[in-house]
C-alpha cells in the first residue's frame, strides 16, 4: 500500500471522528457559497491550557514579552522585505516575488505543496500557532471560549486553518501588556518551531539517508520557457548522466552546469531517454530551466516500509518547518486580520489619528500583497 494512502487513511478518520464529536457546533459564515468560513468550535485543548499556565504563571509571561519584542522586530524585517521585494519586481519583473498562495496545485503563482503533506503541515503549524495564543492568553487569565478548525472557502474548500476564541468583550478591557502577548505568541511559537525542526533535522538526516542509496537527480518543475522545457522534457524525468559523466547526487549535477556556459549545447541522459539541451543565460551563468531534487533507491537489504515511512515523516518534518516559520513571519505583516495587524493596532490605539494610520498602514501593505501574489501568476 502507498505510504500516502496509509497516512491520508489515518488523518480523515481522526478528523472524521473530530467532526462528528462537534457536529452541533458547525457554523458557516460569509457569503456561501462564494466566498465562506466553515468552523467547528470545541473545547479541545483549552483544560490543557489552564493547567499549563496555572503551573507556569511567571515563566509564560515573561516568555510571552520576549515574544514580543521578537514579533515587532520579525514586524519590521518582513515589512521592510515585502517592500524592497516589490519595488524590485516593480523596475524588474523577473524578480522572484515576496508572497505567494500555498496550496497542493501545480500552477504559475502557486507554492506548491503535495497534498498530503500540506493539509497536515497546515494543521501542525496552525495547532501549534493557536495553542500558543490560548496558552499565553490563560497566562494573562483571558477568557477563552472555544477553539476549533476551519476552513477558508471560494466557491470550494481552500485552506484549512484553526482557532482559539477569547471572549472579544472581555479582551478588549486587558492590559495592553497581556493582549500583545497573546497576539504575539502565535507567530512566535511557529518561528521557535520551525528553528527547533531545523536543529532536529542535522542528527535525523543521516539516519535517514542510510536508507537509501543516490541514483540521480529528479527534475520537479520547468521553467515555461526555459531550455529544457523548450525540448520536451518533463517532471518527475530522472538525470543520470550528462555528458558522459555519471550524475548520482545533486553536488555532482551542480559541479558539471558550473563549469558550462551559456550557449554549450550539453547532452543529458535520463530515465525518459537523452536530450540536447543548449544552455541558456541567467544571473551570468549557465541555466537549464528546471527544478531537481535528489533521486534515491533503497538499498538492499533494508525494509522498504520502514525506508518509506521514515522517509515520507523527514519529508514532512521539512515541509512543517518551511511553512511553520514561512506562516509565523508572514502573520507579522502589519495588515489588519493578521496577528501583525492586530498587534500594531494594539501598540497605537484606536483614537483619532492613530486610528488613521493604522487603516493606512494596514491597507498600504495588504496593496503590497497582492502585488506579489498577482505578479507570480504573470512570470
Amino acid at each position: 500500500m502507498d505510504i500516502n494512502l496509509i497516512f491520508a487513511i489515518i488523518f480523515f478518520l481522526l478528523l472524521a471522528i473530530f467532526l462528528y464529536a462537534n457536529r452541533k457546533k458547525i457554523s458557516i459564515s460569509g457569503l456561501f457559497p462564494l466566498i465562506y468560513v466553515f468552523m467547528i468550535r470545541s473545547k479541545f485543548g483549552l483544560k490543557a491550557m489552564d493547567k499549563i499556565a496555572k503551573k507556569n504563571r511567571k515563566l509564560l509571561k515573561t516568555i510571552g514579552m520576549i515574544g514580543v519584542v521578537i514579533g515587532f522586530i520579525g514586524m519590521a524585517f518582513v515589512s521592510f522585505e515585502i517592500l524592497y521585494n516589490t519595488i524590485k519586481l516593480l523596475f524588474n519583473p523577473a524578480t522572484a516575488v515576496g508572497a505567494q498562495l500555498v496550496l497542493p496545485i501545480s500552477a504559475k503563482g502557486i507554492f506548491y505543496v503535495p497534498f498530503m503533506y500540506w493539509i497536515l503541515a497546515i494543521f501542525i503549524v496552525a495547532f501549534f500557532h493557536e495553542f500558543s495564543h490560548g496558552l499565553f492568553g490563560r497566562a494573562y487569565k483571558i477568557p477563552l471560549v472555544s477553539t476549533g478548525i476551519a476552513i477558508v472557502g471560494v466557491i470550494i474548500p481552500l485552506i484549512p486553518a484553526a482557532f482559539v476564541e477569547p471572549n472579544e468583550k472581555k479582551f478588549k478591557k486587558f492590559s495592553k501588556k497581556a493582549k500583545l502577548t497573546m497576539l504575539a505568541a502565535g507567530p512566535f511559537a511557529n518561528i521557535i518551531m520551525g528553528i527547533l525542526i531545523v536543529l532536529l533535522l542535522i542528527p535525523i538526516t543521516p539516519f535517514v539517508t542510510n536508507f537509501y542509496t543516490p541514483d540521480g537527480v529528479e527534475i520537479t518543475q520547468l521553467a515555461k520557457e526555459g531550455p529544457a522545457k523548450m525540448i520536451g522534457m518533463a517532471p518527475n524525468t530522472i538525470i543520470t548522466e550528462i555528458d558522459s559523466n555519471p550524475v548520482k547526487t545533486l553536488k555532482e549535477f551542480k559541479e558539471i552546469i558550473n563549469q558550462k556556459k551559456p550557449g554549450d549545447i550539453i547532452k543529458i541522459r535520463t530515465n525518459e531517454g537523452t536530450f540536447d539541451v543548449p544552455l541558456a543565460e541567467k544571473n551570468n551563468r549557465a541555466y537549464v530551466g528546471i527544478n531537481i531534487k535528489q533521486h534515491s533507491i533503497i538499498k538492499k537489504g533494508r525494509s522498504i516500509l520502514l525506508a518509506k515511512t521514515v522517509s515520507w515523516i523527514y519529508e514532512l518534518m521539512i515541509w512543517v518547518y518551511l511553512l511553520s516559520l514561512g506562516i509565523g513571519l508572514f502573520n507579522l505583516l502589519p495588515v489588519g486580520p493578521l496577528d501583525g495587524g492586530r498587534m500594531l493596532n494594539e501598540l497605537l490605539g484606536k483614537q483619532g489619528k492613530q486610528r488613521i494610520a493604522f487603516k493606512v498602514i494596514s491597507l498600504f501593505f495588504f496593496a503590497l500583497i497582492l502585488i506579489n501574489i498577482f505578479s507570480g501568476f504573470f512570470k
